[in-house]
């Protein structure tokens, strides 16, 4: 019965390309019904293993294949619970792009679950061209859509040549998989592919355009799902691969650990809600990667809980955002502020995701990024360690601007009293990503129940954990649910005491400070949380970095191209002789690198 789960992604696809078709309601309806039945299929007909498969030429040469596994049920989870908030979440939307997520998620789907390099590669191809379309369809930026098209294609073209080069060396089978000389030459390119999807920087400069650009629930899918793709692609190496030839992931931990950092100063800098948080993302995922580049069972149990809090927490607040902006039309922090009031669920669903994302205690954060530190610690990667804390340190300031941008302060563009609660679709969808959050910090160790079996999958030893309550490592315990009950008792407390005096107090209007030197006039410019992280510019190391951007980079590499272009371009002048003259010119030079000139 294992056909039915593995059958999955291409139903996915298939609904995916009717919904295109269907009225708006009736298409968005049909979505939730799709994924409230999916977990439903998977409790009924789950195991751990199956697989299905099909000779696409008929003489075995190419056998197409899905199969089940752990690794691959946790990285679909995460797709699926995207899939899940967006679902409800739309119902309070006027937009209609839900064929296009169905087909997204079923590329995704068929990715994750191929048996195969050349499935792993069409749905590759299906995520990155689906998930293309509602970005291009919106027309806003059609340079964020050109962008993330030309990162696809390339990420695409290294995808591709590893695959050919590891079929060709080895077979395109993933369980008939033996590593050769030729393999290793493989690993690279599907590095380079990876990476490009889960927007580590150099490759990540289309991420910020893109999650702002897309429809503002899409963006959320994409941070939840989409980079998630990519990870799933590092472990598969760590699946596939044996360890000793992976020597590149020290220098992707290092990659990792600069996204970590740089991602961070970059979101301090932004005054758009949804780009904040994109840079936000490319940060997280910084830390995801930097994890796994230790190679140690510690580093990818460590990383792999990140990604799921990253999932929750990010579907969580773009969830939030996308309602704030629908109830408002505005999506920069200085169009907003004061909305306390008028958004008390909003607000407190964005207090508990920026405690998550800062990864403060007690919630499910703080277990992530503790045992992220610990795993360092524990390697000796004292200097990646100090970075990481860097980062998560600097990013208390884009989290506070992020709620107190949108809920605190002074009131600007939108004047409080127009505004309502986001929509029931919202608020109902992020229910679930909240009790999450707060379950996995009073449980920090319930998620190794999911980890420790795709740890294993990877061929490492599972790492053990005596309580659920408890996280313990080699430098110390984490109790959560204590701290959680202690930080529940403190608030309890300070709400009694807030409450009992509130009778002595008077509310005054925002603009009543009688005892300042002057009475601030409704025009004033009072809301200050735009701005707030600009004055790290003024740190010469971080202003430095901040004043630096991939751009030049990726301007030096055109520019080398050109160069390169207009030297082939010489030798094509439509006369036979001048090509065989450079031809044997070129087979001449290249016979002395190979064999030093010696005959």
């Amino acid at each position: 019965m294992n056909n039915v789960i593995l059958t999955m992604p291409l139903i996915l696809i298939l609904m995916g390309g009717l919904l295109i078709f269907l009225p708006k309601m009736t298409s968005k309806i049909t979505l939730l019904i799709i994924t409230v039945a999916m977990p439903i299929i998977f409790g009924l007909y789950m195991s751990m293993s199956g697989s299905i498969s099909f000779d696409w030429l008929g003489d075995g040469s190419i056998v197409l294949g899905l199969a089940l596994s752990k690794t691959k049920l946790l990285f679909f989870g995460m797709v699926w619970f995207s899939l899940f908030v967006y679902s409800i979440a739309n119902l309070s939307s006027n937009i209609k792009e839900e064929g296009k997520i169905l087909l997204t998620a079923g590329g995704m789907g068929l990715a994750i679950f191929a048996s195969d390099f050349v499935t792993l590669f069409i749905g590759w191809e299906i995520m990155s061209w689906s998930s293309y379309l509602p970005i291009l369809s919106r027309g806003r930026d059609v340079k964020a859509a050109r962008r993330y098209l030309v990162y696809s294609l390339v990420g695409a073209a290294a995808l591709l040549t590893g695959v050919l080069i590891l079929g060709t060396s080895s077979g395109f089978s993933m369980a008939d998989f033996q590593f050769t000389k030729g393999a290793y030459v493989s690993i690279p390119f599907f590095m380079i592919g990876f990476l490009i999807k889960s927007g580590i920087m150099p490759l990540h400069r289309w991420v910020p355009s893109v999650y702002n650009e897309a429809t503002d629930l899409f963006s959320g899918f994409l941070s939840g799902a989409l980079s998630k793709v990519g990870i799933y692609g590092l472990v598969l190496l760590f699946t596939l691969f044996p360890h000793s030839s992976l020597q590149l992931f020290p220098l992707m931990g290092w990659l990792g650990t600069i996204t970590a950092l740089f991602g961070t100063l970059r979101a301090i800098r932004e005054i758009e809600m949804k780009r904040l948080l994109a840079w936000s993302s490319v940060a997280q995922v910084g830390y995801i990667v930097a994890a796994f580049g230790l190679g140690t069972a510690e580093g990818i149990s460590s990383g792999l809980y990140h990604a799921i809090i990253h999932t929750i927490i990010k579907v969580l607040l773009f969830t939030i955002v996308a309602g704030v902006i629908a109830r408002t039309g505005k999506t920069r922090f200085d169009q907003l502020g004061g909305l306390i009031y008028k958004m008390p669920f909003s607000f407190i669903a964005v207090l508990i995701g920026i405690i998550s994302l800062a990864g403060m205690p007690p919630l499910g954060g703080f277990a992530s990024k503790w045992a992220i530190y610990s795993a360092m610690l524990n390697s000796g990667k004292v200097l990646q360690l100090v970075v990481i804390i860097a980062a998560s340190t600097a990013a208390f300031i884009y989290v506070y601007k992020l709620i107190y941008g949108i809920f605190l302060g002074q009131p600007t563009e939108v004047n409080p009293d127009d505004v309502k609660e986001i929509s029931i679709g919202y608020r109902v969808g992020v229910i679930i990503p909240l009790i999450l959050l707060i379950i996995t910090g009073m449980f920090p160790s319930l998620v190794y129940n999911i980890i420790n079996p795709v740890i294993i999958e990877s061929g490492f030893t599972g790492v053990v954990q005596s309580s659920s309550h408890i996280l313990a490592s080699a430098f110390g315990e984490y109790n959560g649910f204590v701290v959680i009950s202690v930080f529940g008792g403190v608030f309890a407390l300070i709400l009694l005491l807030f409450s009992l005096s509130k009778t002595k107090s008077r509310d005054l209007h925002r603009l009543d400070i009688a005892y300042a030197a002057e009475t601030p006039k409704e025009s004033y410019p009072l809301h200050y949380g735009h701005g707030m992280g600009r004055e790290l510019t003024r740190i010469p190391f971080i202003g430095f970095w901040l004043s630096k951007s991939t751009k030049g980079f990726y301007k030096y590499i055109h520019s080398l191209m050109n160069q390169g272009a207009s030297l082939v371009r010489v030798f094509y002048t439509g006369d036979i002789s001048t090509f065989f003259y450079a031809l044997f010119v070129g087979v001449v030079v290249f016979w002395f690198i190979i064999t030093g000139g010696k005959a």
